[in-house]
């Protein structure tokens, strides 16, 4: 989990904590701690902010893809621009969250995206379409 702000990062994980299925194994101030991070445990899925500091959300997923990392990320963010959400999908996100998502769908998305399946929420997913018109 990285986050820039202290209080979001623990308010998720206090709602991953307790879940049986899942563990936190470490949480990053900014992206390039969440980078080094990742690189020590290896986790199966990473939830990261958009923006950070010293390397943003889409950042450090790049360089987990160009060093071959396991890379199942999702972005978690206050920013729903059709910019935000195409730069993050083409990236290869595979979870776009709102920060004022549910802890249900924080989990639900959490659980989807470690067995390989994309999740977007319906007000993200009706975004899609405007945005792969708007490139064509």
């Amino acid at each position: 989990m990285a986050d820039d702000h202290p209080v979001v990062r623990d308010g998720i994980i206090a709602n991953v904590k307790p879940q049986p299925d899942m563990t936190v194994v470490a949480d990053a101030g900014d992206g390039l701690e969440a980078l080094e991070l990742i690189k020590e445990h290896l986790p199966d899925a990473v939830m990261l902010d958009l923006r950070m500091p010293r390397m943003d959300g889409l950042e450090v997923l790049q360089e987990v893809t160009t060093s071959k990392l396991p890379n199942k990320v999702i972005i978690m963010t206050t920013f729903e621009s059709d910019e935000d959400v195409n730069s993050a999908m083409k990236s290869g996100v595979r979870g776009y969250l709102l920060k004022d998502s549910s802890q249900e769908e924080i989990l639900d998305a959490i659980r989807r995206v470690n067995i390989g399946e994309t999740y977007l929420p319906a007000c993200i997913v009706q975004k899609l379409p405007r945005a792969c018109e708007d490139q064509n």
